[in-house]
Formats: structure tokens, sequence, C-alpha cells
């Protein structure tokens, strides 16, 4: 699924990357800038942390909402670091989010690109923007020119698609993905949970003749028994429940 992304054939609401410490995703981003402006896409960015790898073109910090007008159609808005736009912006979480919305809204964005830390963001805002994101890539690992991606996919219709990649990446430009799979252990490799009869001294099971003679045996109090209540000559009977309720004890 990554390189259907990466080779921007599904342009539409917003990708979500989700990067670590080191801004390893920003190849990414940039491979698919790259391939965006092949296509014809006019591609704005917002990079306050790295200009010096990716432009930030005309739009930087920390004015917020940035002051540019996206007239031009199949516009694509790219923000990388959105914690730290966050910060420099001096705005709260819902206030970026909002403006996001408002950007999709616009007939001329085609796609909005937006990268943020994982270790930088909470849970919930996380969770938030996976809510409205429609493509997801999250980087796991990288080697090299390697990146281990996890690969998230809403498809028009509503079914969504997790995989594991390996996206190789040479010069800005995509050259392989492949699907991980996991490794399954054989039968005979897999922990089997110890048992918590494994260490008592006496053994507690039973053969199979004496589980038959267990089914087999019938108990002697098998009903429900009954309580019979009989006034005496002195009782006094009424109509509450309980008999003995006027009994000072």
């Amino acid at each position: 699924m990554a390189n259907h992304f990466l080779n921007a054939e599904d342009i539409r609401g917003l990708f979500l990357m989700i990067d670590d410490c080191r801004q390893n995703i920003l190849a990414v981003i940039s491979t698919y800038r790259e391939k965006l402006r092949e296509k014809g896409y006019n591609v704005h960015i917002i990079n306050p942390s790295r200009p010096d790898i990716m432009e930030s073109g005309t739009i930087a910090p920390p004015f917020w909402p940035p002051n540019f007008k996206v007239s031009q159609p199949k516009s694509v808005l790219i923000l990388h670091s959105l914690e730290l736009l966050q910060a420099l912006a001096d705005v709260d979480f819902q206030t970026l989010f909002k403006q996001l919305i408002n950007w999709l809204a616009l007939p001329t964005v085609s796609q909005i690109v937006v990268s943020v830390n994982r270790e930088s963001m909470s849970t919930g805002e996380l969770e938030t923007l996976e809510y409205l994101c429609s493509q997801k890539l999250e980087l796991l690992e990288r080697n090299g020119n390697d990146f281990k991606v996890e690969s998230l996919w809403k498809k028009p219709r509503g079914k969504a698609l997790v995989q594991k990649e390996i996206v190789v990446i040479q010069n800005s430009r995509l050259v392989k993905c492949s699907v991980v799979n996991d490794p399954v252990l054989p039968a005979g490799a897999r922990s089997q949970p110890a048992s918590i009869l494994a260490d008592l001294t006496f053994n507690v099971n039973i053969t199979g003749d004496e589980q038959k003679d267990k089914d087999k045996l019938v108990l002697p109090y098998t009903e429900a028994g009954q309580i019979t209540y009989t006034l005496d000559r002195e009782d006094d009977f009424d109509e509450e429940d309980d008999p003995d309720d006027d009994l000072d004890i």
C-alpha cells in the first residue's frame, strides 16, 4: 500500500505520517513531494524544523494560521512537525485541528500531508488525527535506505487496510516496496503456558474409569428443601409476613 500512497495514486483527505525523534520521515516526505510535482500538483510546504533538508517556500511560523491563499487548483499542503508548529504559533491542538478541517473543505485543496512526532503528541491527539486521515504511514525503523513502516489505508467506501512494509528510497525516488510478514512460530516451538498443577506433590487427576464412576454417582440431596411453619396453640395468627414480628426480643 505504501507504493500506492507515495506514487500519488490516491490524492485526497489527510495523509498522516508519524515520525521518530530523528525526523527520518523527511526522506519519505521529500519523495512524495517530488511525485506530486511530477503529476502537476501545487505543493505548499510549512517546515519550521529542517528547512535545510526540505524548503519551506514562502510560508513560515510563528503566525497562525499561515498567511497564504490556496487559490490554485490541485493544491497540496505539507505540514512538517505539527507539534513544533503548535509550539511556535502558541495555539492549542483544537485550533490546529479546526484549521486542518477548514483547509480540507476548500475546493482547491486536494490533500493535506501532516507529519508528527509520536513522542511529542499525546495519545488523544494522535487518535484524533488518525480518525480524520485517509492514509497513514508510521515509521517503525530505518536502516540506511530501507524504511520499515506500518501503512493504514481507508478506502473511499469505508474499508480500512493495515500492513507492515519495507520502503526503499534512493535520491528522493521510491525504488521498491515489499510487504513484511511477521514470522509465525511452528506449533512445536510455541511456548506453552505452565500448568498450575505441575509442582504438586500428589496427583489430583482422575482416570477415565474414575470419571465414568463420577458421572454415574447420584447424590442423595437433589431437590430443594422446604420449610414448614406450624403454629402453636398460643401463637397469634395475623396477616403480616412474619408471624414472629411482634415478639419483644
